[in-house]
Formats: C-alpha cells, sequence, structure tokens
C-alpha cells in the first residue's frame, strides 16, 4: 500500500470493504456514512475517482496520513478548513466522497484508531450533505453586516483558508529550522530561513507542475494563487519564536 492517504488505492480497498450487500448484512446500510459514501462513489470512473482525489492530495506533500487525519477531526484547523469550507465552497462534492473513501479505505490498511479515521472521512461526507442542504453562500456567518463589511470579512477568511496548506508546510520547514538551531533563532532568521526553502520548493516544482498546483490552487478565475511573500511567511512563522520563548520562560 502507498505511503500517502490520498490514493486511488485506499480508494478501491474502501470498495471492496463497504459493499451493500456486506452492510445489509451487518444492518449498518445505508445508515453508515460509509457505506452510504462508498455507494456514490462506486458509480464514479477510476478516472474520476482519481481526478477528485488531486485537491486534498496536498496534505501528502505536507504531513504524514495520521497528522491530516486528525487535523480533519478539528474543526477550524488549517487542513479542515482547507478540506472542508474551501472543498465545500467549490461545490466539488466528488473531491469530498471520494476523499473520505479514501480515508476510510486507508484505516482499513493500517493500526490506527479507528474513530479518529471514522470521524475525519464523515467529516467530509457531512460537509458535502449539508452544502447540498444550505445552498447558501458561506458568508451567512456574516449577513447582518454591512454589505461592504461582509465583502471584507469573506475575501480575508477566503484568502486564509486557501493558502492553508502552504502555511502549514512553511510551518514544518519553520520547526525543523527551530529543531536544528543550536542556540536561539530569531524570528528575522527563521524567516529567512523558510523563505530560502520555500524558494527552492518554487524551483524544484515550477508553475504548472502537480506540485505547484497542490500548494497554488487555482481560483475560480482559473488562475493560480500568487506566491507568498517574504512578509507573508514572517507573520505565519513568527509567532512560533514568540510562544518558544514564553514557554522557556514558565
Amino acid at each position: 500500500m502507498s505511503d500517502d492517504l490520498f490514493t486511488l488505492e485506499h480508494v478501491h480497498a474502501a470498495l471492496n470493504h463497504y459493499t451493500i450487500n456486506h452492510g445489509i448484512e451487518n444492518g449498518l446500510y445505508p445508515y453508515s456514512p460509509a457505506y452510504w459514501c462508498v455507494e456514490q462513489v462506486a458509480q464514479l470512473t477510476d478516472a474520476e475517482r482519481e481526478a477528485a482525489l488531486f485537491r486534498l492530495s496536498v496534505w501528502d506533500l505536507i504531513n504524514m496520513p495520521a497528522v491530516t487525519v486528525k487535523e480533519l477531526c478539528k474543526p477550524g484547523s488549517d487542513v479542515w478548513n482547507y478540506s472542508i469550507i474551501a472543498t465545500s465552497a467549490d461545490n466539488s462534492k466528488n473531491e469530498l466522497l471520494v476523499s473520505a473513501c479514501a480515508i476510510w479505505g486507508w484505516g482499513l490498511t493500517v493500526e490506527f484508531d479507528s474513530i479518529s479515521y471514522h470521524l475525519a472521512a464523515s467529516n467530509l461526507v457531512f460537509a458535502m450533505l449539508a452544502q447540498e442542504q444550505h445552498t447558501r453562500s458561506i458568508l451567512n456567518d456574516f449577513e447582518d453586516l454591512p454589505n461592504k463589511e461582509v465583502r471584507r470579512k469573506a475575501a480575508r477568511a477566503k484568502y486564509e483558508i486557501y493558502y492553508g496548506p502552504l502555511k502549514t508546510q512553511c510551518q514544518n520547514w519553520a520547526q525543523e529550522v527551530i529543531d536544528k538551531a543550536e542556540s536561539r533563532i530569531t524570528i528575522q532568521k527563521l524567516t529567512e530561513a523558510v523563505y530560502g526553502l520555500y524558494l527552492g520548493e518554487l524551483k524544484a516544482h515550477p508553475k504548472g507542475t502537480p506540485e505547484y498546483r497542490k500548494i497554488h490552487p487555482l481560483n475560480n478565475n482559473g488562475e493560480y494563487l500568487a506566491e507568498i511573500q517574504f512578509s507573508t511567511i514572517r507573520g505565519w512563522v513568527a509567532p512560533m519564536v514568540s510562544n518558544r520563548r514564553t514557554s522557556k520562560n514558565k
């Protein structure tokens, strides 16, 4: 089995295990989200399934599968926001369902907390159903605010969500730099180190490559997200230095 989470191999494992006949026999169909989800995904071709896995497979570049699964159990985390809010907002039904199947299939192949991977996958399924039930936009949270304020807050929220994978990758790099530092590192030095790693990533995987497209996904206009600047990375990694100093002083 692959070391990645969002793979066609894991989708097939779920399709083979969570069959309708098996679900009827054990009384779980159609009440179990796993059996219901697999029934939907079974109607797709492998090409459609593979295409649907692309968006969330960005986390395979950044995290180990167990980390991604745990983060999908935490509403509000960068992984949860990007995988659920952003994907739901784009009306990507197949992406949520096929990715959920991949998580269930992965759970069948490893020794891992079954509650976590069932919850993570179920969160994706629920997000899809909730999006279908509530066709209004994610601006609902701001509906009582003036229109100008609505647009500003929504734009900011969307910016933070879509940059979630890149933010997580930069923070992972920052943690590696901090762990390897022989002495206390400054925010400036940490930012320079992470920015250098980001530029190296752009050189290794330029625009147009799958790796680039995963971390800089296309927006609704078919344009790549803008490449991040030094100041953005500084904002993402600065709290890691501040928090480290605070914890040492306690």
